[in-house]
């Protein structure tokens, strides 16, 4: 009897130890600022976080406003990434999505969703370059929550929006941790309740 009670705490000892190791896990909901995420306020572009939602707006159809932070996240091993991305409206004026391999403003990669496109573009010096592309069906009602996501599995990167694959990509592009959110055109997001698994 008692040696079947140490055994059974020790099986459960070394699976609570193997789990802890196993798993990093980064929760932000956005009530603070304690990642460090870039904020500005300009006459054409924002990125702040209040009321509990980094809100990032731009309001010119030749604008790219983002905010980026460095997690402390190796994303060159497996992990797993989601958020909540409330839109104010999707149109072809305006995207948003998410920004990952950064390293800052004119070095990064993104993945980009619009009305019926998901996109991944990588930029280097300041020069944006798509790497694919891929048609996506979104709801076209006028303020909706989307589920924006990223998993990285033995390689292979894939991009999720509602749960649903829209690209994946070999991961050969990363370099940097720097992971942020953006807006390009005329668009108004606001990200919350990021998760990152590893």
């Amino acid at each position: 009897m008692k040696k079947n009670i140490i055994l059974t705490l020790l099986v459960c000892i070394s699976f609570l130890t193997g789990k802890a190791q196993s798993k990093y896990q980064l929760v932000d909901n956005f009530d603070d600022n304690r990642n460090g995420w870039t904020e500005f306020v300009s006459k054409k572009a924002k990125a702040v976080i209040q009321e509990g939602v980094l809100l990032i707006e731009s309001k010119d159809k030749k604008e790219f406003a983002y905010s980026f932070s460095h997690l402390g996240v190796s994303l060159k091993d497996n992990f797993e990434l989601s958020c909540e991305c409330y839109v104010k409206e999707i149109t072809e004026d305006g995207a948003f999505g998410l920004i990952f391999n950064g390293d800052n403003e004119n070095n990064l990669c993104a993945f980009i969703v619009e009305k019926g496109n998901a996109s991944l573009h990588e930029k280097r010096n300041g020069t944006w370059n798509l790497v694919s592309a891929d048609k996506i069906k979104l709801n076209d009602k006028k303020g909706q929550t989307i589920q924006l996501g990223i998993k990285n599995e033995f390689g292979v990167l894939s991009f999720y929006v509602n749960g649903m694959e829209a690209i994946s990509d070999v991961t050969g592009r990363i370099n940097y941790s720097g992971f942020g959110f953006l807006v390009m055109g005329k668009q108004l997001a606001k990200f919350d309740n990021l998760i990152v698994l590893q």
